[in-house]
C-alpha cells in the first residue's frame, strides 16, 4: 500500500477518477509532512483526506474523532474497501484495547481511530509510542476551541503527544471562524501550517423556514414531491419513532433512526437507505455524520436545530450531487421555548455552580486541602436525586467546572444503560403477579421514564432502587431476567462512569469562573 500515488489509491479503493476541489492539496500536504488546517464545507469529503494519504504511507494513520457512530461507521466503511482499521473507544475491555494496539504495532493496521478522551488518560500516550504512526488527523477540530460550538476539554492535551512522537497534524473542520482557527493552530502546536480553505456556498440548495402548528400535515404534503432521498431530523429519540410510525401508516417508505440502537440495527437501516430501498429516514443528530449519499433531494428539521453550526452541517447532506435540492425548517411556539430553556440551562450561575462543587466535595466525602489521587465511580442521577438538583443543569454545571480546571470526568460519565419495554399491558400483568419486585421496577421504569415503549431510554440503576426500595444488585439481577424473558431490552452500562476532584479541594467561594468568557460564550450561541 506504501508505494501507492494519491490517484491510484484513489481508483482502487474508491472508484474515482478525479478528486474534488481541495483534496488534492491537502493529501499533498499531509505526504509532504505538512502540519495543515482544512476548512471543508458538509460534503466536501473530509474523511478522504486522511483516509487516502494513510494508504500512500508507511506505518498507521491515528484519527482523532469525538463521535463514535462517525468511527463506528467510518471504520465500517474502510473494511469494505479491504482497507484495516480500527477503533478505541469508551466501553472496550482492557484485553480487547492491548489486541488493537499490538495490531497497529505489528502493521496490520493503516487507520486506527481513537477518542479525544484517551488522551487525558495516563500511559495512553506511551502505548502509542510503539506504533509506527505516520501522521495524526484530528477530525471536529473546532471541538478544541472555547469559542467553537463543541468545545471539548480533552482535546487540549492532544498537542503533548508531539512531545514524544515526531509527526505531523492534519487538523479538519467544517465550521471554523478566524478565532476558532487561531485557537486550532495554537493548541494543536501546528508548526508552519498550511491552512486549505473552501467556501461553504451551496448554490444549489434552497433553504426553507416555516411557521406549522401541525408538523404531520406539512410532513404528508410536502414529501411526495420527492422522489429520491431524504433526511427528517428531531431532536429526541421518541420523537424520531413517533414520526416514522405515524408516516409509515400515511404509505411513505421511512425508518427511524438514534444513537439508542444497536450497532447492527443502525447498520442495516443505514445499509437499506443507502442502496434506496428505504427513501426517508426520521433521525436524530447521530445521523448522518461522515456519511456521503449524492442523492439526497430534501432535508426536513421537525424541530428548530440547537445552533446554526448545527443547522448547516445537517441541510448540507442534499444536494451532494449538484442537483437541486431542498431544505425545509419547521418550527412552532415550542420549539422556540425548548431552545430558550436548553439555552438558559447551559449557563448555570456562579452560585449553583459553586453549590454543585460544594455538594459533590460532600458526596466524595473530601474535607478542604485534602487530593483525590484517583476518580471514583460517580452516579449522577443519585447525586442529584439526593441534593435535589437539576440533571441538566448540574451536567453543565460540571462541564464549567472541567473546563475551568476543577475537575475531570470521564467520557463514560454521559453513557449510562438503557431499557426499553418490549411487552404489551397484558404481559406485563403477568410478571407483576409473578413478583412484587418485578412490578416495583417495571412500575418504578414507567413512571420514571418517558417513551419507553417507543425507544431504549437512558436509565440509572440507583435511582430505580431508590425509588422502588430494593437493593440495586436485585435490581439489576431483575432487568437482566426480564431482557432475558424478551420483557425488555436492558443494555447494561459498558464502562462506569467516573469523576475526580483536581487539586486540593476549594471552599466552594473560591469557584471561579472566567465571567467574560461565559459571556463571550453566550453571544456566539
Amino acid at each position: 500500500m506504501g508505494n501507492l500515488n494519491p490517484r491510484e489509491a484513489l481508483k482502487l479503493y474508491w472508484g474515482y477518477d478525479h478528486f474534488r476541489v481541495g483534496q488534492e492539496k491537502i493529501i499533498q500536504n499531509t505526504l509532504e509532512l505538512t502540519d495543515t488546517l482544512a476548512i471543508l464545507p458538509t460534503g466536501a469529503g473530509k474523511s478522504l483526506c486522511y483516509q487516502l494519504p494513510s494508504l500512500c504511507m508507511e506505518g498507521c494513520t491515528i484519527v482523532i474523532s469525538p463521535l463514535i457512530a462517525l468511527m463506528q461507521d467510518q471504520v465500517q466503511n474502510l473494511k469494505n474497501r479491504n482497507i484495516f482499521a480500527d477503533l478505541i473507544y469508551s466501553g472496550l475491555k482492557s484485553k480487547e484495547i492491548d489486541r488493537i494496539i499490538d495490531n497497529a504495532r505489528h502493521g496490520e493496521l493503516k487507520l486506527l481511530y481513537v477518542s479525544p478522551e484517551r488522551f487525558t488518560q495516563e500511559g495512553f500516550m506511551d502505548r502509542l509510542l510503539h506504533i509506527k504512526i505516520n501522521f495524526i488527523a484530528i477530525d471536529e477540530a473546532h471541538c478544541i476551541s472555547q469559542w467553537g460550538f463543541d468545545f471539548r476539554p480533552s482535546y487540549l492535551q492532544i498537542h503533548k503527544i508531539r512531545e514524544k512522537i515526531k509527526c505531523s497534524f492534519l487538523a479538519l473542520t467544517a465550521t471554523a471562524n478566524p478565532r476558532v482557527c487561531a485557537d486550532i493552530i495554537q493548541y494543536l502546536n501546528l508548526k508552519n501550517c498550511s491552512t486549505v480553505s473552501l467556501s461553504s456556498a451551496r448554490p444549489n440548495l434552497s433553504l426553507s423556514v416555516r411557521y406549522e402548528e401541525n408538523k404531520l400535515n406539512q410532513l404528508i404534503n410536502v414529501l411526495p414531491k420527492f422522489k429520491n432521498s431524504g433526511l427528517l431530523y428531531a431532536r429526541n429519540r421518541r420523537v424520531t419513532v413517533e414520526i416514522a410510525d405515524q408516516l409509515i401508516k400515511s404509505g411513505f417508505s421511512i425508518d427511524s433512526y438514534h444513537a439508542g440502537m444497536e450497532f447492527e440495527q443502525r447498520k442495516k437501516k443505514l445499509d437499506s437507505w443507502m442502496n434506496n430501498k428505504t427513501q426517508y429516514i426520521s433521525c436524530t443528530t447521530a445521523f448522518g455524520m461522515g456519511i456521503d449519499k449524492p442523492d439526497v433531494d430534501i432535508v426536513i428539521h421537525i424541530e428548530l436545530p440547537s445552533s446554526i453550526e448545527e443547522y448547516y452541517q445537517e441541510v448540507g447532506r442534499a444536494g451532494r450531487n449538484g442537483q437541486k435540492a431542498y431544505a425545509l425548517c419547521l418550527y412552532n411556539e415550542r420549539d422556540v421555548r425548548r431552545l430558550i430553556r436548553i439555552f438558559d440551562n447551559s449557563f448555570p450561575s456562579l452560585e449553583e455552580v459553586q453549590n454543585t462543587y460544594k455538594c459533590l466535595c460532600v458526596e466524595l466525602g473530601y474535607a478542604e486541602g485534602s487530593i483525590m489521587e484517583n476518580s471514583i465511580d460517580f452516579d449522577l442521577e443519585l447525586f442529584c436525586l439526593k441534593y435535589k438538583l437539576s440533571s441538566e443543569r448540574t451536567i453543565n454545571s460540571f462541564k464549567l467546572l472541567m473546563q475551568s480546571g476543577w475537575i475531570n470526568i470521564q467520557s463514560a460519565f454521559f453513557i449510562p444503560s438503557k431499557v426499553r419495554i418490549l411487552a404489551d399491558a397484558d404481559t406485563l400483568d403477568t410478571y407483576y403477579n409473578l413478583n412484587s419486585d418485578y412490578k416495583d421496577v417495571i412500575v418504578s421504569l414507567l413512571r420514571i421514564y418517558e417513551g419507553i415503549f417507543k425507544v431504549a431510554v437512558n436509565i440509572q440503576e440507583n435511582v430505580l432502587a431508590f425509588q422502588s426500595k430494593i437493593e440495586v444488585t436485585r435490581v439489576k439481577k431483575i432487568l437482566n431476567y426480564l431482557h432475558n424473558e424478551e420483557v425488555l431490552q436492558y443494555i447494561p452500562q459498558r464502562v462506569k462512569p467516573q469523576i475526580q476532584i483536581l487539586n486540593e479541594r476549594a471552599n466552594s467561594k473560591e469557584i471561579i469562573l472566567d465571567e467574560k468568557w461565559i459571556a463571550s460564550r453566550k453571544k456566539v450561541l
